[in-house]
């Protein structure tokens, strides 16, 4: 029901970004609503998040991001076998940690493996362990071999 919400209020090349539990994505039972998402939406790109992305959950997740072309668009991406981006982000850039049953996000940094010290930016500060960096980068880049429509949509300057 709310991804329907969400489609019905979607103008046309709109784009939706949402956090779901990635059951969403990978059990049978929720065919009906990978059938919905792919007939109506364009899915762009899919990003696996692991169990402890959110503090309170400890729940596996996947950010879904579509965006809603018209009709005859969409038709034939899907008769074309469009394709779609699909990451998993192993390394948040922090680990959640309980104190007081007080949850907290603690930064983990990158280590220089030869001698095990906090690799450090020329500015001065630590370099996080993160891949979403890298992982916009490989998404730009994935883009810009897509329709028109959603490299305009993803990264063109507006």
């Amino acid at each position: 029901m709310f991804l329907e919400n969400a489609y019905r209020i979607l103008n046309e090349n709109g784009i939706l970004g949402i956090v779901l539990s990635n059951s969403i994505v990978s059990i049978d039972t929720h065919i009906k609503v990978r059938e919905w998402l792919m007939k109506n939406m364009r899915i762009v790109a899919l990003f696996d998040l692991s169990s402890n992305a959110f503090a309170e959950t400890g729940v596996n997740t996947t950010i879904i991001v579509v965006y809603k072309p018209r009709q005859e668009i969409l038709l034939n991406l899907q008769q074309n076998n469009y394709q779609v981006f699909v990451k998993n982000i192993e390394n948040l850039g922090y680990k959640v940690v309980t104190k007081n049953r007080n949850k907290f996000f603690q930064s983990i940094y990158k280590i220089n493996l030869e001698n095990f010290e906090i690799i450090i930016y020329e500015n001065g500060k630590a370099m996080i362990d993160e891949d979403f960096t890298q992982t916009i980068l490989e998404f730009k880049k994935w883009c810009l071999g897509q329709e028109q429509d959603l490299q305009d949509i993803f990264i063109k300057e507006k």
